[in-house]
C-alpha cells in the first residue's frame, strides 16, 4: 500500500509541475468535492473544476467498507479535515482521485496487479461505511478496481487511506482545526431475552384433624 500511495504521490507533484488550464482538465461529477479536499494539498495548481452531482435510484450502486479500530481515529479525522461529511464520501472521494491521477493526468492504461493490494487490503472492520455511485461514477470505481485487481470495498479502502495520507501532509503544512478523536462507540444491536414468567404455586389448604370427644 505504502509503495502504491509513492506512486500516486509522485503522479500528482508531476501535475503540479504541469502547466495545467482548467480547459485541459476533465469536469468530473465529484470536481467541486475533491478540489474542497485536495486544493490545500497538493493537485490544487493542476485547475480542476469540479462540479458536485445528485444522486438517483436508476443504476446506483452501493459498496460498504469497512475499518479496524486502530485506523477510523485518522480517517474520522481526515473526512473533517477535508471538509466532507462522512467517511463515506472521503473514501468515495479518494477512489475519484486515483482515477483522475493514474488515468486524467498520467494517460496510464497497463495494470498494476502486481503491487498485490488485494491480499495486503482488507476492507473489514467493526466501522462500516456506504457509498453509493451512479453508473457515471461507477466508471472510476470499476476502472481502479480492474487496475489494480481489487475489489469494490478494497478501492473504497485504498482511496480513503489515500486521502488521509494527504490530509496529514496538509495539516503538517498548513496546520488544522480538526481534533483527532477516540474511535467512536460501534453500533451494536441486541437481541433481549424473552422475559421469564414466573407463576407462584400456592400450598395447597390444610385440613385440620377432626376434634375428638
Amino acid at each position: 500500500v505504502v509503495v502504491a500511495i509513492s506512486t500516486l504521490t509522485r503522479f500528482v507533484w508531476k501535475a503540479i509541475e504541469m502547466d495545467q488550464s482548467k480547459e485541459a482538465i476533465p469536469q468530473g461529477t465529484m470536481a467541486k468535492r475533491l478540489l474542497l479536499g485536495l486544493v490545500a494539498v497538493l493537485i490544487a495548481t493542476a485547475g480542476l473544476a469540479l462540479t458536485s452531482s445528485s444522486s438517483g435510484a436508476v443504476g446506483e450502486t452501493s459498496v460498504t467498507t469497512g475499518y479496524k479500530t486502530s485506523g477510523v481515529s485518522d480517517l474520522i479525522w481526515a473526512t473533517e479535515h477535508l471538509g466532507y461529511d462522512s467517511p463515506a464520501d472521503l473514501q468515495k472521494a479518494g477512489v475519484q482521485v486515483i482515477h483522475f491521477i493514474l488515468a486524467g493526468l498520467s494517460g496510464m492504461t497497463a495494470d498494476e496487479c502486481a503491487l498485490g493490494l488485494g491480499s495486503m487490503i482488507d476492507p473489514t472492520g467493526p466501522y462500516s461505511y456506504t457509498s453509493v455511485w451512479t453508473a457515471d461514477e461507477s466508471v472510476a470505481l470499476d476502472w481502479v478496481t480492474d487496475h489494480y485487481c481489487i475489489t469494490d470495498s478494497q478501492a473504497q479502502s485504498y482511496g480513503g487511506t489515500l486521502l488521509t495520507f494527504f490530509a496529514g501532509l496538509d495539516a503538517g503544512k498548513n496546520g488544522t482545526s480538526a481534533v483527532r478523536r477516540d474511535p467512536p462507540a460501534t453500533t451494536t444491536t441486541t437481541t433481549a431475552a424473552p422475559a421469564t414468567t414466573t407463576t407462584p404455586t400456592a400450598a395447597p389448604a390444610t385440613t385440620a384433624a377432626p376434634a375428638t370427644t
